[in-house]
């Protein structure tokens, strides 16, 4: 008796799972804001190589980010923190990789003079 119901929570368990997965946020939406200030940002990445697509989905999830923060007067110009997300990839019948890619977002109240500086470093990096 007590097999059966380990294994029925055992497999509960593997089924809720792969249903949380196939919901995860950057399957669905590109970008949300969760409260004032704070922003989940998501990206897509494409590529023959996993590390490329991987790194294709950070920079697309940075750039979906800076251009909401940008159109937002309270947002452009503040410190910023970023806390990475979930990356998943996915091999696809053609060989190619996508991956997807999630970023929180802290926007802080504090204005940063630097701001444009950073940005476009962040660009050559990626």
């Amino acid at each position: 008796m007590k097999f059966h119901l380990v294994f029925l929570s055992l497999l509960g368990t593997i089924i809720m799972g792969n249903l949380c997965a196939d919901t995860w946020l950057c399957k669905q939406v590109a970008s949300i804001k969760l409260s004032t200030g704070l922003y989940n940002s998501c990206g897509l990445g494409v590529n023959s190589e996993e590390s490329m697509a991987r790194k294709l989905a950070l920079k697309n999830a940075f750039d979906e980010f800076y251009a909401l923060c940008n159109k937002s007067y309270d947002c452009k110009g503040h410190k910023l923190s970023f806390e990475p997300l979930r990356t998943d990839c996915e091999q696809q019948t053609d060989n190619n990789w996508k991956c997807y890619r999630g970023l929180q977002v802290d926007v802080s109240k504090e204005k940063d003079d630097s701001w444009s500086e950073d940005y476009a470093a962040l660009e050559k990096s990626l």
